[in-house]
C-alpha cells in the first residue's frame, strides 16, 4: 500500500491528501475485485491492463469510471480509451 502511495505522489506531487487516499483505496479494491487471491502488487497494474479496463467498462456510474481511470493513469502513466 505504501508503495502505491509513493508512486502516486511521485507521479503527481500536487495530489491532495484526500485524493491520495481515494486513489490508493480504489486501486487496492480494484485489484481485490479482479484478482482476489493475489497479493497486492504493482505488477498487477502493469500486467492486467485488459482486465482492469474490462472491469471499468462494466461499472454503471460514469464518475466511478473516471476516478478509477484517473488513479490508474497516475499510477502507471498509461492512457487508453474505454
Amino acid at each position: 500500500m505504501e508503495a502505491i502511495k509513493g508512486i502516486l505522489l511521485k507521479n503527481r506531487p500536487s495530489l491532495s491528501v484526500n485524493s491520495l487516499k481515494t486513489y490508493t483505496s480504489l486501486l487496492i479494491n480494484l485489484q481485490k475485485k479482479i484478482s482476489p487471491k493475489s497479493d497486492l502488487s504493482l505488477k498487477f497494474f502493469t500486467g492486467s491492463e485488459d482486465k482492469i479496463l474490462d472491469h471499468v467498462k462494466s461499472l454503471e456510474k460514469e464518475s466511478s469510471k473516471k476516478t478509477i481511470l484517473s488513479a490508474y493513469f497516475v499510477l502507471t502513466g498509461k492512457a487508453k480509451n474505454t
